[in-house]
């Protein structure tokens, strides 16, 4: 199972804007246990555990003590000041919070497991904001069975429960993939009987939306309709899967051919891809390329139109390593066996591109779900510009004045960029919203 954090600091890439080159920065300390951005991140190191803003420069010593044969999971970045974390002891998984960039920790859960199921390690977490979260966690039943479960909080982690009354609803996940307008989308692992469970509403109620393409893979999503997968489904299917109605229906999605600049599509299970994930319109793709003898990772900053190799510091990618996103929703993530980890992004630019300084345009509430505040900062009149993730234009409006107001019952749940655009109609400012259900 993997986390995938789609945060709403995504930064749409703009066909303006300068593209930066395409390389990995790797973090100055290892054994890290949550990256907020390539500066701000939680470490291991020891017996210890440390909070850094600076890329390891300067640390301070997470406010936590956990015993000798305590298990510390993945610490989830919230904000740069707000920390979440579970330690497991033996068969049980307490929960604690921090509002102080892990400086102290507050107990709010000596036990987040349900009765009859013992923890088989440190859950992983996902917060919504403050008050609403999931976890999901492997478990051993009180019948001996290994089982896959998720629960849920609404209180900040004081009290939890399963997401689903069914237990065995979302158990032996292919994939997990949350995003912060509340949809969680749950691959199912056998493609032929187990579907893909989607909650629209924080994990409260779940439905299944269609059936899982792939019997190994990886998967990421927009939080709304578009999906892509890649992993193996069989020699007569395709490996590289995409899905424009939610999950409904799936079709193939076409890769560069090895020779190409591409990776194989598919041959056999040991050959095909390694893992997906989106920032923004970027894609990152880990597969295996024949005349490398080896798996590669390839990049699109055009939602899958043209690709391109990223390059490593030193050549030093391995092919057991795995691609994830940095809680900032900027970046993209990188780690390796060897507990070294990197980060392909930058924490004001995005990913793929030059810091660039651009007027403040403020968006809220967001998410938001009827009508949509936008103010401007030293800009009185031009033009506001929203897009959905694919670029189509959908909503153009005047600007008159330091604010206007959208009515938003014209988008459907999902991610989209806000523009605006001076009276000559160049880009001046953009930000992002998740358009959330009712």
């Amino acid at each position: 199972m993997k986390l995938l954090s789609t945060l709403l600091l995504f930064l749409f890439i703009m066909p303006s804007l300068t593209q930066a080159q395409n390389s990995w920065t790797k973090l100055s300390k290892s054994d890290v246990y949550g990256i907020w951005n390539a500066n701000v991140y939680c470490y291991k190191e020891g017996l210890s555990y440390y909070y850094t803003d600076d890329d390891g420069a300067t640390s301070t010593e997470l406010g936590i003590s956990p015993g000798f044969i305590s298990q510390v999971g993945q610490v989830f970045f919230l904000s740069k000041e707000e920390l979440f974390v579970c330690i497991r002891s033996t068969s049980s998984v307490a929960f604690y919070s921090s509002t102080d960039a892990g400086a102290s920790f507050t107990e709010m859960s000596s036990s987040i497991m349900p009765v009859d199921f013992s923890a088989q390690g440190a859950p992983r977490l996902f917060f919504f904001n403050s008050m609403e979260g999931l976890a999901d966690v492997r478990t051993i039943s009180g019948g001996g069975d290994v089982v896959d479960i998720m629960l849920r909080t609404a209180d900040g982690g004081a009290t939890w429960a399963q997401a689903t009354n069914d237990p065995l609803e979302l158990d032996g996940p292919l994939d997990i993939v949350y995003n912060a307008n509340g949809t969680v989308r749950v691959y199912g692992d056998d493609h032929s009987a187990n579907g893909i469970h989607e909650s629209t509403d924080k994990g409260a109620t779940w439905s299944v939306v269609g059936s899982n393409p792939l019997s190994s893979g990886e998967f990421t999503d927009d939080g709304g309709q578009n999906i892509w997968g890649v992993g193996w489904a069989g020699s007569n299917e395709p490996c590289y899967v995409s899905s424009t109605d939610g999950g409904a229906t799936f079709n193939a999605w076409t890769l560069p051919a090895p020779d190409n600049g591409g990776i194989i599509a598919c041959e056999n299970a040991a050959t095909t891809a390694r893992g997906v994930e989106r920032v923004g319109q970027n894609l990152m793709v880990r597969g295996y390329r024949e005349s490398a003898q080896d798996i590669v990772t390839i990049l699109s900053t055009d939602m899958g139109q043209t690709w391109e190799d990223v390059t490593f510091p030193d050549g030093e990618e391995a092919s057991t390593g795995f691609i994830g996103v940095t809680q900032d929703g900027l970046g993209f993530s990188y780690v390796l066996p060897t507990s070294d980890a990197y980060v392909f992004g930058a924490e004001e630019g995005g990913v793929g591109m030059e810091e660039k300084t651009l007027p403040r345009l403020q968006v809220y509430p967001n998410p938001v779900t009827e009508v949509l505040n936008i103010r401007f900062d030293n800009l009185q009149s031009g033009l506001v510009e929203i897009y959905s993730i694919q670029g189509t234009l959908l909503h153009t409006q005047r600007v008159n004045g330091p604010a206007i107001q959208v009515s938003t019952d014209f988008l459907t749940p999902g991610l989209y960029s806000v523009i605006m655009k001076d009276n000559d109609g160049q880009m001046v400012a953009q930000n992002q919203i998740v358009k959330a259900t009712r």
